[in-house]
């Protein structure tokens, strides 16, 4: 589709450093489909990337007219959670929550970010709701979430009768969350700030 032409597009044009250009392929990728929270996504975050401070301006116009588009509601939460804008992050899913109710991935979302508040047993009430909701409880599903992993760890562990120590699991999922968030949200904002001292030089 034409949509997904301008997708690789803009990934290829990234990749070789054209970043206005890359941006433009993006641009029309999402206004072919303002719903696309991949298109949306990779828009933002190049935006984010080479310093625009309303670098969420279309996903959040996106979000605001389509309420009920879940993966939309997630993306631009997950968005102003990498960037550190924890509170806009926690009013995005806590509002996705209120509209859409308990959903295991917006559970998940939540958890995390009242984690890296500091909010630590919220966080922790939140994984148990999505763990115990109606829908089934994966890794697949809450990845990314320390504390849904750490449950996961735990129900195998009582299953098998191993010695668990929450803290210590729970710790360590935190740790390896927050590293694929730092790496993966750091490495086009690195790859920009060499590329522009090169061009400098």
């Amino acid at each position: 589709t034409a949509r997904e032409l301008h997708m690789n597009r803009g990934r290829s044009l990234a990749q070789l450093y054209r970043f206005e250009e890359a941006e433009r392929a993006y641009v029309q990728a999402v206004a072919l489909e303002p719903r696309d929270a991949a298109a949306q996504s990779n828009l933002a975050q190049l935006r984010f990337m080479r310093g625009d401070p309303e670098f969420t301006r279309e996903i959040a116009a996106a979000a605001s007219m389509y309420p009920g588009d879940i993966r939309l509601q997630l993306a631009l939460g997950d968005l102003l959670r990498r960037a550190g804008n924890l509170a806009g992050a926690e009013a995005v899913v806590r509002t996705l929550i209120s509209n859409s109710g308990p959903v295991p991935e917006a559970r998940s979302s939540l958890a995390t970010v009242l984690q890296e508040l500091g909010r630590l047993k919220e966080a922790e009430g939140e994984a148990l709701e999505g763990h115990v909701g109606p829908v089934p409880f994966t890794p697949e599903r809450h990845a990314g979430c320390p504390y849904h992993a750490a449950l996961i760890e735990r129900r195998a562990a009582t299953s098998s009768q191993v010695v668990y120590d929450d803290d210590l699991v729970i710790h360590r999922h935190q740790l390896a969350a927050a590293s694929s968030r730092v790496t993966s949200f750091s490495s086009m904002a690195a790859t920009c700030a060499v590329f522009s001292d090169s061009a400098l030089r």
